[in-house]
């Protein structure tokens, strides 16, 4: 479990840096073989 809060983490500043904003993202369980699934919502602003 802290390996996938790390990615998340990671994966959210990598959002933030192209440009998201409101970025969230919910782990929802394993997707087998190591691997992990979540459901993410982020803003990409306009203009």
């Amino acid at each position: 479990m802290r390996r996938l809060l790390f990615r998340c983490r990671r994966h959210r500043r990598e959002l933030h840096a192209a440009g998201f904003t409101a970025v969230a993202i919910t782990p929802t369980g394993e997707a087998g073989g190591g691997l992990h699934a979540a459901t993410v919502h982020a803003v990409k602003p306009t203009g």
